[in-house]
């Protein structure tokens, strides 16, 4: 690595002096360009060797996120609903992804799998058709808001697929919450819960329909994994 610097460095010494001919600048310019340049050329080396070092330890972890995206469904419920988070001032939006019903509970990686577990969601969503989805009511539950779904046998069942896919393969765990899922669509969520509550009794009275089709299925990605970093990486039409 220390060869790698020694080169650029001795690369941008030949262009600066090349650079000095043709400009003709006077001392203190020429020490400061000098100076740009061999911080730019620091920042370069400091990119390549934190790059090295995560190929040797196996990379950095991402976030993989999988779900039902059902947006274009619920825009009534969801139009309002920006206009509560705006109005309510939540410091956290929820509509940085399209409305969606999450398959299971979001999960960390090894970037160096990533390719290989996008190969087997590819196998996986590619073998489900569309089906229906009821929904059973807008609830509220202490720091969330959601549309929670009716239990249904075929989403269980790709739900427990997932999960031991995930847990087999790449050694994912399980969460807490993928003990006893439940199935929904999240409208807000805070830590305050009296602001969650307020928005809930602005938009309860918003109509929402009975069912959703489900034939958009989707992989999200963050680097964080925190609320509004996801975004849709694939999409899945049926």
């Amino acid at each position: 690595m220390s060869i790698l610097y020694e080169v650029l460095l001795q690369y941008i010494r030949h262009e600066v002096t090349h650079l000095i001919d043709l400009l003709n600048l006077s001392r203190c310019n020429v020490i400061q360009l000098e100076f740009v340049f061999k911080l730019f050329v620091f920042i370069v080396f400091v990119f390549i060797l934190m790059y090295n070092l995560q190929k040797i330890n196996g990379g950095y972890d991402m976030y993989v996120w999988l779900g039902i995206d059902v947006d274009c469904q619920l825009q009534e419920i969801k139009e309002k609903a920006i206009r509560i988070e705006e109005q309510l001032k939540f410091g956290n939006s929820n509509f940085t992804l399209p409305l969606h019903i999450s398959l299971k509970m979001s999960f960390s990686i090894d970037n160096s799998v990533f390719d290989e577990v996008v190969a087997d969601m590819d196998d996986f969503f590619n073998q489900l058709k569309g089906f229906t989805i009821e929904i059973e009511q807008l609830q509220c539950l202490d720091n969330i808001c959601w549309i929670k779904m009716k239990q249904n046998l075929l989403l269980n069942d790709i739900h427990d697929r997932l999960n031991a896919l995930l847990k087999d393969k790449y050694g994912v765990p399980l969460h807490e919450y993928d003990c006893d899922y439940l199935f929904h669509t999240t409208l807000f969520m805070d830590s305050d819960v009296e602001k969650v509550t307020h928005a809930y009794n602005l938009v309860k009275d918003v109509d929402i329909p009975q069912s959703l089709v489900a034939n958009r299925f989707v992989i999200g990605t963050s680097v964080s994994g925190k609320l509004g970093t996801f975004s849709i990486y694939k999409l899945y039409l049926k």
